[in-house]
């Protein structure tokens, strides 16, 4: 089970009609892109990490395949 993830007090509300879990997975997605967003504009890689699979897979902007973390450092 998955622990529940409160939303930030100046968030706004989840859209009406969701369920009590996909709440929770709507404020979870939230705390994610927040956190990945701060630790962008930190310039903060060991954050970003924290949140990615080991297996991450992504085409970068450049066109560049990144597997891995240690490439997403790399890349990062």
């Amino acid at each position: 089970a998955q622990a529940e993830v409160a939303p930030p007090p100046d968030a706004p509300a989840a859209p009406a009609g969701m369920t009590p879990e996909e709440a929770a997975a709507h404020n979870a997605l939230r705390a994610l892109r927040d956190r990945l967003v701060a630790g962008v504009n930190a310039k903060n890689p060991d954050a970003i990490l924290a949140d990615l699979d080991d297996d991450i897979l992504f085409t970068a902007m450049n066109n560049e395949v990144v597997h891995g973390k240690d490439e997403a450092r790399a890349y990062y």
